[in-house]
């Protein structure tokens, strides 16, 4: 999470710029999703990217480069990786995205995920599920999955 204005900075002074770290749920309904070439449809439902449960701040997170995470299915894994796993760290997304928009504080950037979506598993959500995502030194998010 964004912790003060960023705009046009660097990898070496990104990392002032984020105020700490959280689990992040990044929930897609595949089946809207694939209706057209725009996910935004499969991405933006009401309660589709809950975070948290507390944000931690860098000194208490530590080095965000090498945090151990998973993901679990009513219990089951079904992603695990570490964030040295991540194709851009921190600190050169938060400098990426800064040279196309000024990222304001509480502005949330989601990091990827490691390989075993469900989608690639055939495996989909169902009401009743609960899905945990725990990562390293920033708690666990658990989410049950309910109907409308």
């Amino acid at each position: 999470m964004i912790g003060r204005a960023a705009r046009n900075v660097s990898a070496d002074e990104a990392l002032s710029h984020i105020a700490g770290a959280m689990p992040f749920n990044d929930v897609s309904a595949r089946d809207l999703q694939l209706q057209n070439p725009l996910w935004t449809s499969g991405k933006a439902i009401d309660t589709f990217a809950p975070c948290g449960p507390a944000l931690v701040t860098l000194d208490e997170a530590g080095e965000l480069g090498e945090l151990k995470l998973c993901t679990r299915v009513n219990g089951e894994i079904l992603q695990q990786g570490t964030t040295a796993n991540l194709i851009f760290g921190p600190a050169e997304l938060v400098s990426w995205l800064s040279r196309t928009m000024t990222l304001q504080p509480g502005d949330i950037i989601a990091t990827g995920t490691p390989a075993g979506v469900g989608a690639a598993r055939g495996r989909f959500l169902r009401v009743g599920d609960t899905v945990e995502v725990e990562i390293e030194r920033l708690g666990t998010l658990s989410n049950p999955i309910v109907g409308e």
